[in-house]
């Protein structure tokens, strides 16, 4: 049995995956701890630095059962889906490996692609070009990756999927147009659908994207 579960999130941030994965699974007695930027640009707990519970100053952390911190978002969600697999789903078999692959993508390309946009210190002319060179390319990529089927590995929303889905949510934050991308724009409507998504959303302020 899973006893507390403590989640520090802030809104806007890949942590979200973490608090849909938490909602999904049907996770009881869970903390969600609502981190905020200071004027430095740092993250705070409070009048805390985030630093005192991650010492790379991030969210997602999460804490079992008053125990060790553990940290980065797939490796957390993975260990959500292993507490519950009934709830939680992940590929097994051969399509397991594909759902790593995927899973990589998003966090190694998608991801990092667009935390590009949110540097400070990134000129506008700069943004254009990765925008046009890099970002768009792994949309059209994602967006290739939905044609088949509802979700990423068919009728049924994996944990890839609810991370695949916050990053997607990054280009509204930051005006990149991604219309045209239908199969996207589905799949955000169909996992926006979901109640444990829409609470999730409610918990951390966060309005829905696609309705």
């Amino acid at each position: 049995m899973v006893g507390g579960i403590k989640l520090w999130t802030s809104p806007g941030y890949c942590s979200l995956a973490v608090h849909i994965c938490l909602r999904e699974g049907e996770f009881s007695d869970v903390e969600i701890v609502l981190v905020s930027k200071n004027e430095d640009g740092c993250l705070m707990v409070g009048d805390e630095p985030l630093s005192k519970v991650n010492a790379l100053a991030q969210v997602p952390a999460i804490q079992i059962d008053g125990g060790e911190i553990m940290i980065e978002c797939p490796v957390i969600n993975m260990y959500l889906q292993s507490l519950v697999p009934e709830k939680l789903y992940f590929p097994e078999g051969a399509d397991r490996w594909r759902a790593l692959a995927v899973q990589n993508f998003i966090s190694s390309d998608l991801h990092q692609g667009i935390v590009f946009y949110f540097r400070p210190y990134v000129t506008p002319e700069s943004k254009q070009k990765h925008l046009e060179y890099n970002v768009m390319k792994n949309f059209n990529h994602l967006n290739n990756l939905l044609q088949d089927g509802p979700f990423l590995f068919g009728s049924r929303p994996s944990i890839v999927d609810f991370y695949a889905y916050v990053v997607i949510t990054w280009a509204f934050i930051k005006n990149i147009d991604i219309s045209s991308l239908k199969n996207i724009t589905a799949f955000g409507e169909r996992i926006e659908s979901r109640p444990a998504v829409r609470q999730a959303l409610a918990e951390e302020g966060i309005s829905p994207y696609f309705s």
